[in-house]
């Protein structure tokens, strides 16, 4: 089972903070487990994977004539706790002979791969120290991402990985 700090499942929702500075989370995996050295190892698609989650998952629909719509998230800051060597530490937390893989699980906003999405705005973010991209969403169906006025940093994956029609 993948785990969450947050999952998003409805429309017009609205995660709004007082400002970086203001607002701050501090991301830990489940269990109150520092993401620098904690993990589980869970089953997906028949193979174990290592997994530390995401700070913010967002689960779109299965229909593209109804697609999970009007997500803001603003204003904050999300620390994912996951320092030090998460700037080039690409080793493996498991032996690769229990196919569990590096990890990349630990990201800060998730939009749930291959499901249908309209209209997400991230705006005047700082998140930072993710062992996987910062902002990741892949597949089909996610359409009119708006991302702005954001400080992305310090990950071992790439900082804005989203297959959508974006305005960065």
């Amino acid at each position: 089972v993948e785990i969450n700090a947050l999952t998003i499942r409805g429309d017009n929702v609205c995660i709004a903070g007082d400002g970086p500075s203001a607002t701050r989370f501090l991301f830990r995996v489940a269990g109150d487990r520092d993401p620098s050295i904690d993990f589980d190892v869970v089953v997906k698609d028949g193979k174990p994977v290592v997994w530390r989650g995401s700070a913010i998952a967002i689960e779109g629909t299965g229909k593209d004539t109804a697609p999970r719509h009007d997500i803001v998230i603003e204003n904050l800051e999300i620390d994912g706790g996951a320092y030090p060597g998460n700037t080039g530490d690409r080793t493996w937390p498991v032996p690769p002979a229990t196919g569990a893989g590096w990890d990349v699980t630990h990201k800060g906003i998730t939009i749930l791969s291959d499901r249908f999405y309209r209209r997400l705005q991230f705006a005047n973010l700082h998140l930072h120290n993710f062992r996987g991209e910062i902002i990741y969403g892949g597949g089909d169906g996610i359409d009119e991402v708006l991302i702005e006025n954001c400080d992305l940093h310090s990950t071992n994956g790439v900082g804005i990985s989203v297959g959508a029609s974006q305005i960065v």
